[in-house]
């Protein structure tokens, strides 16, 4: 999570899918986990 939340703030126009392809994951885990950190 912390990882995700650098990632948002050092990369701020990245879109949920390639944010997915970096962590290796899907856009759903993605916007699920942006949701718990309250940024969406």
């Amino acid at each position: 999570m912390e990882c995700l939340d650098y990632d948002i703030k050092m990369n701020p126009d990245t879109s949920q899918s390639e944010r997915a392809e970096r962590f290796g994951g899907s856009s759903v885990s993605i916007l699920k986990a942006l949701r718990r950190l309250g940024v969406r």
